[in-house]
């Protein structure tokens, strides 16, 4: 398996006392990514825009020229990630027979705040209407 490594270079500045919940970007134009697989590490050159949009961890496969510095220069449209195969489809009953179905479902506690309580709301109303089929 071959994935993406971003040298996050923000990383290193950020101390225990920051709120990590402040907003703001944790990457910088002195980002490095690299393509790792078991056995070695390639530096990436590319275009900032996409750079900018990848992070450490996904899945990929790239396309590239290698470089006077040991890099591998990769354009825009030179990089693919992989993907999940699509869920299989949903059951359908014969028509006049009924079934039996458990529906397992998470992510529903209350919140505890009362600013989120509308959104929870809508959110249960549309789980009850997606189990109605409406």
């Amino acid at each position: 398996v071959i994935h993406l490594y971003r040298d996050n270079q923000m990383k290193s500045r950020i101390t225990s006392d920051d709120n990590p919940r402040e907003p703001g970007s944790l990457c910088s134009d002195e980002d490095a990514l690299y393509i790792e697989d078991s056995s070695m590490r390639l530096r990436l050159r590319l275009p900032r825009e996409v750079q900018a949009g990848l992070c450490s961890g996904l899945v990929a496969a790239v396309l590239g020229t290698p470089t006077a510095d040991g890099c591998l220069l990769v354009e825009a449209g030179d990089i693919v990630f992989a993907r999940l195969p699509p869920p299989p489809k949903l059951l359908k009953l014969p028509a006049g027979e009924s079934g039996s179905f458990v529906a397992l479902v998470s992510g529903l506690a209350m919140p505890s705040d009362t600013e989120h309580v509308a959104a929870h709301e809508e959110a249960i109303e549309r789980l009850v209407d997606f189990m109605a089929k409406r």
